[in-house]
Parts: structure tokens; C-alpha cells; sequence
């Protein structure tokens, strides 16, 4: 679920909920998977669709019939892995054709100038959302929310156009009292 588009530029803050995303999804396709802990390929193009509406670039939307691969039997998930069924389960998995190179730790660029993103999300955006970004944006810059322990100094290091703040649910919450390294502290944020 994504709880917050933050636009750095304007410092306006907006606030978007996936849930009903995902229950159009589930009427028409799984939005998760049986044996894993992620959302299907079709849910997360559904949910990268209905951000880049929301925040007003209509011409990023991407057609599901041209992006999506044909279902191909994929054996296990992190929920069989966790249970040790790897080995006896299987179900359909759709991909993303997006004809991108593979995402790199941090950091992607399109090669293009340019708006630069910055996802603070998990496993749910790393491997879609940047490539699918990259075609419409010079840079994606992407780390792991760490339950708010990811590295603030890469906001200011970076200076995005849009942070998104992307964990999911079962991972939503901050670790009691922890703040992101880096963090500026009551004096830095009255002085900026």
C-alpha cells in the first residue's frame, strides 16, 4: 500500500491508498500470489498505473496486454520456502516485459534528462516500479525502507523530484524510536 507521494519540489503532500486498486484487481486476476508473500505482476502494473494517474502523468499509464508475459508455471515462494513446500507447489506467473536492463542497488537512469523519483519502498517496487519509471523519467533512485531505517542523507544527496514512500502493510511500521540515518534533527529542519 502506498500511504504517501511526497513532492519535494512543492513540498505538497498527497495521499493514496492501493487497497481499492487491488480489490478491482482480485475481481478479475489474483492480485497475490498462493505460495509467496508478493503482489502478482498484473497488480503491480494495475497499482504503478493508478500512482502515475493519480499524480497527474497520465501518458506514463502502461497497457497490461502489451507488458504482461503469458502465465508460466513457477515452482515454490517465499511462503513455501518459509514452510519448506518449495518443492510441492507451483502456480501461474505472469512477468513485466519492459525490455529494461536490470535494476542496480540504488540507482537507475534512463540515459534521458529528466525527473528524478525516489522510491523508500521494499521487495514490492524494487524489481517493477524503476523500470517502469525509466521510461518516462532520467532517474530512478530506489532503497529499501529498512522499517525507517533507510539512509535519509540520500533525499538530500539525491534531491528528488518526488520521494514515494512505498512499504507495504506487513511491513508499514517504523521500529519503535528509530529514525532514519541521517535524519535532521528539530534545529536542522527549522533552519532548512
Amino acid at each position: 500500500m502506498i500511504e504517501l507521494i511526497e513532492k519535494t519540489r512543492s513540498s505538497a503532500f498527497g495521499f493514496f491508498d492501493l487497497r481499492p486498486i487491488m480489490w478491482i484487481v482480485r475481481s478479475q486476476a489474483p492480485a497475490y500470489f498462493l505460495y509467496d508473500t508478493h503482489w502478482t505482476a498484473r497488480a503491480a502494473l494495475d497499482g504503478f498505473n493508478a500512482i502515475v494517474k493519480a499524480d497527474g502523468h497520465s501518458e506514463w499509464l502502461m497497457d497490461a496486454d502489451a507488458a504482461l508475459t503469458p502465465p508460466a508455471q513457477h515452482q515454490g515462494g517465499d511462503l513455501a520456502r518459509m514452510i519448506d513446500v518449495s518443492d510441492a507447489v507451483a502456480e501461474p506467473r505472469q512477468k513485466i516485459d519492459l525490455s529494461a536492463p536490470p535494476f542496480p542497488s540504488y540507482v537507475a537512469t534512463s540515459g534521458e534528462p529528466g525527473e528524478t523519483i525516489m522510491i523508500i519502498g521494499e521487495s514490492f517496487t524494487e524489481a517493477y516500479f524503476a523500470p517502469m519509471l525509466l521510461k518516462h523519467v532520467g532517474r530512478v533512485v530506489w532503497q529499501h525502507h529498512w522499517l525507517c531505517r533507510f539512509d535519509w542523507k540520500l533525499i538530500d544527496s539525491f534531491r528528488p523530484d518526488e520521494v514515494w514512500w512505498m512499504p507495504t502493510e506487513r511491513q508499514f511500521l517504523c521500529i519503535p524510536n528509530v529514525r532514519p540515518e541521517g535524519f535532521p534533527g528539530r534545529q536542522q529542519a527549522v533552519s532548512r
